[in-house]
């Protein structure tokens, strides 16, 4: 492993936006130069997430300010199917709505929409046991690259300004990743040239409802990774794709929570909300206090903390309703299939009688004892 504070010239963190996004523009172009050089097969997640994401930033003049400039980082965490990218809308859509924060230029960065972006095809291999399968567990390393390049972006849009709050939209399910990440936003906060300081805040979601999971897989059986795919395909491959990712998850508890504040963000600012079930079952607020928590920061945790509080008269009630009557009308729907097909097979058989009457029966078995 390299030093933290060794040469991250290869490094990914090391772009600016410039190189991001030429290397967004020539995807096949980059995998092609780049895929050896970078050891995709050898690269442990480790490695990606933490020896090999060292900030490097050309250094800018100093803000001189009264106050620190605070940003807010919302890494989302949780399995597929639990709701993340919807409560990532719901949450900019609550803050925006808010008097007190709607001034915040907020943005979502998605790992899986730069993944389908940054596609060498337009179609996503189906979950199996080869090396194309990114949702392996095995193929971890690949998948990796693009949460390190979607974080990548999501740093440069803050220290460019571009953005106050930004969500951090990928499962985030392992240890590592999640050591990797605050790391990097502490490195950020300890740079001397960095204008604004960082609060992060872990947004776990969970989903243990089995309608609440079904309903949320067909929805995702629409999504792009699967526009050209048929239905039954679709599902069972996600549902692949799920135990995959089942498989590797470790959740966010309040031990980790401690250990990363006293590894991190000690007397530092540092938050972390639980959604259970679409608020339905109440969840963990953990926070941090630093000895001199800026009102600034109080009124934008206030503001996601009433988001959490609020959110299952707001939005979970109205979701639940919806996953209701998806099933009532799936119900509604196959009882109507099977009296279409009753109907269908009436008529059939009128047809086929009229054909195959008493008259053909009898001319039928008159050849056959000749």
């Amino acid at each position: 492993m390299k030093n933290l504070q060794g040469d991250s010239t290869n490094s990914l963190f090391s772009m600016n936006e410039d190189n991001y996004l030429n290397l967004a523009m020539n995807r096949s172009a980059y995998y092609r130069d780049h895929g050896e050089i970078y050891g995709l097969e050898e690269i442990t997640e480790n490695e990606l997430f933490q020896d090999g994401l060292v900030l490097n930033y050309i250094d800018k003049p100093i803000i001189a300010t009264k106050d620190p400039i605070f940003k807010y980082i919302v890494i989302l965490v949780g399995l597929p199917a639990t709701g993340k990218s919807t409560i990532a809308h719901q949450l900019i859509h609550s803050l925006q709505a808010n008097p007190t924060t709607a001034s915040l230029r907020c943005e979502i960065f998605n790992a899986g929409k730069l993944r389908r972006e940054m596609s060498l095809t337009n179609t996503l291999q189906l979950a199996n046991s080869s090396s194309e399968d990114l949702f392996s567990p095995q193929n971890r390393h690949k998948k990796e690259k693009f949460a390190q390049l979607t974080f990548q972006r999501l740093i440069n849009h803050i220290d460019n300004d571009m953005c106050d709050l930004s969500i951090f939209d990928a499962t985030n399910t392992t240890l590592e990743r999640r050591q990797g990440l605050f790391q990097n936003i502490r490195q950020y906060d300890d740079r001397p040239s960095s204008n604004f300081k960082l609060i992060p805040i872990v947004f776990q979601v969970s989903c243990l409802d089995g309608n609440m999971v079904r309903y949320n897989i067909h929805q995702k059986t629409f999504n792009e990774d699967y526009f050209d795919k048929p239905y039954m395909v679709a599902v069972q491959d996600f549902a692949k794709r799920l135990v995959n990712y089942r498989k590797q998850f470790v959740p966010f508890t309040t031990e980790e929570f401690n250990t990363i504040k006293s590894q991190f963000f000690n007397n530092v600012d540092y938050f972390s909300f639980n959604l259970l079930n679409n608020g339905i079952d109440e969840g963990e607020i953990l926070e941090s206090f630093s000895s001199q928590r800026h009102p600034s920061v109080e009124v934008v945790i206030k503001a996601i903390q009433d988001f959490v509080t609020n959110y299952v008269s707001t939005y979970g009630y109205p979701y639940v309703k919806k996953v209701n009557e998806f099933f009532k009308l799936e119900q509604q729907a196959q009882s109507k299939l099977k009296l279409l097909a009753i109907n269908n097979t009436k008529t059939n058989l009128k047809i086929l009688n009229s054909v195959i009457d008493q008259s053909y029966l009898n001319d039928l078995r008159k050849h056959l004892h000749r």
